[in-house]
């Protein structure tokens, strides 16, 4: 029959027990032929590649075979017959997980942050977090010098307090300023 199908391309489509005869010699011999299927040389090539994909367990091969084999639709979701093989294994694996859990012998691997780019996000994120608490500190101890009365003077008009005061109002605004700029440029 494989000879027949896919060397030959015409093909016995009805061969049950009442259409094969036991010939002398030992060979079979075919009755019947009103039912006899031809197929073209495409056809019968991606059948070859279907079964030697089959034979080799290569799904995405017998895949690309089978769609050479079948009517193919205008518009073919080849993401979604890749993952046949994985939801076919689907039920298998929920039952193995679900068997571990009744036994109190399921353990989670989590490798946190194994991407790069992960964790130069979080540490951009954990920056920005800092520089902005502490622009609001600076700012908040500013204000707070700036409105103590009294203290050492530096001169005849400036208290040490209102210097610190001043300068850290200045760091306040360049943390405050720096933190926008990432904001907005980020943004984008």
């Amino acid at each position: 029959m494989l000879r027949q199908i896919l060397v030959a391309g015409v093909f016995h489509a009805d061969p049950h027990p009442g259409n094969v005869l036991l010939l002398t010699d030992g060979r079979l011999g075919l009755l019947d032929f009103g039912s006899v299927g031809r197929l073209d040389g495409g056809v019968r090539e991606a059948l070859q590649r279907l079964l030697l994909a089959l034979d080799r367990g290569d799904p995405a091969g017998a895949t690309d075979a089978l769609l050479g084999v079948v009517a193919r639709p205008d518009k073919v979701d080849e993401e979604l017959t890749t993952l046949v093989p994985v939801l076919r294994r689907l039920p298998r694996r929920v039952d193995r997980i679900a068997s571990a859990l009744e036994r109190g012998r399921l353990g989670v691997n989590v490798r946190l942050f194994a991407d790069e780019r992960d964790r130069r996000h979080v540490s951009a994120l954990v920056h920005q977090v800092l520089l902005t608490v502490l622009g609001g500190v600076a700012g908040i101890m500013a204000v707070m010098l700036l409105g103590t009365p009294g203290g050492p003077m530096v001169t005849a008009t400036l208290s040490l307090y209102a210097l610190f005061g001043y300068h850290l109002l200045a760091v306040a605004a360049i943390l405050a300023l720096r933190v926008l700029v990432v904001i907005f440029r980020t943004g984008r």
